[in-house]
């Protein structure tokens, strides 16, 4: 069954440029923080961050571009 809308769909097309997947949250104690950035359509790994918490110092390590 045909209601006319078949053809219309056919002839449009989506492209998405540039996308990006973020994740963060912690790990094992409240302390550990982590975040991770990574590009779809190019399959890039952008980023990776961790920081723990020692009372009063914090210490960041990040690799990625």
């Amino acid at each position: 069954m045909n209601h006319g809308f078949a053809d219309a769909d056919e002839d449009r097309e989506g492209k998405v440029n540039r996308s990006r997947i973020k994740i963060g949250g912690t790990l094992f104690t409240p302390q550990f923080d982590y975040y991770t950035e990574h590009a779809i359509p190019s399959n890039t790994f952008l980023a990776f961050t961790f920081s723990h918490k020692l009372d009063d110092v914090l210490i960041n390590v990040r690799i990625g571009q």
